[in-house]
């Protein structure tokens, strides 16, 4: 059956909250063989450590705690592996992104000096467009200027006569 008053201590011992006292408490409960399945979990480490007594630094029973940790680590993560990326990809993952960077960067300098070739042969072309119009203009304006002096020529033949 669940206590509330175990499930905070417990909660408080997670959270390294407890005092001796409460974690001698926690031991008692546990020890006794009718607890709920939830605690079944939990009870290797609170009876392990009362069976070693206080293991200090470097005593063999540290290696017994681990093994007990680890073991309850795959449990609570339904024996799934985790698997870390190791450190000396990193300069991978940079080179990638240093070549990604560097083709970026080619692609919008190839598309600017595409434009700007095209802009300087659009710009020729309405150059020699407007040369041609001048040009046109220029001798449109003579023939006009011919046409003119002739009609005042011929305007002053007739006001003679």
């Amino acid at each position: 059956m669940k206590n509330p008053k175990i499930d905070h201590l417990i909660e408080k011992y997670w959270e390294g909250e407890t005092s001796l006292s409460e974690e001698n408490e926690l031991r008692q409960f546990l020890k006794s063989k009718d607890i709920d399945q939830d605690y079944e979990m939990i009870k290797p480490l609170f009876v392990g450590v009362a069976q070693q007594g206080m293991a200090s630094p470097g005593h063999k029973a540290d290696d017994k705690w681990l093994a007990t940790l680890d073991t309850l680590e795959e449990k609570n993560r339904g024996g799934a592996k985790v698997i870390g990326m190791p450190q000396r990809n990193w300069w991978r993952i940079a080179a990638v992104a240093l070549v990604l960077v560097a083709v970026g960067t080619w692609f919008t300098t190839q598309s600017r000096t595409y434009e700007k070739q095209e802009a300087i042969a659009a710009y020729e072309q309405t150059k020699e467009a407007l040369a041609m119009l001048g040009m046109h203009m220029k001798t449109g304006q003579d023939k006009t200027a011919i046409g003119i002096s002739t009609a005042s020529k011929n305007l002053e033949i007739i006001q003679i006569r």
